[in-house]
């Protein structure tokens, strides 16, 4: 939790299950990589280019990550 994984290189990386809560991941390169289950409640500064894994959400402020509301997932 809380890692600063700014500019980390995690392309194709496994990180199925990882607890990135509140993770600075400004810049970082995720291409590939495998989320599932990854805890990413709070991360911030999510990669544009990197579509959120199934269940997340931006949060209304537009920098950090939350779980998906079941009518947000439903749409």
């Amino acid at each position: 939790d809380h890692a600063s994984l700014a500019y980390a290189r995690l392309d194709g990386a496994r990180l199925d299950g990882a607890r990135l809560a509140y993770a600075n991941l400004a810049y970082a390169r995720l291409d590939g990589a495998n989320l599932v289950r990854a805890n990413l409640d709070g991360a911030r500064n999510w990669p544009k280019s990197i579509p959120l894994p199934d269940g997340w959400q931006l949060a209304g402020c537009g920098c950090c990550v939350e779980r998906a509301t079941s009518k947000a997932v439903a749409s």
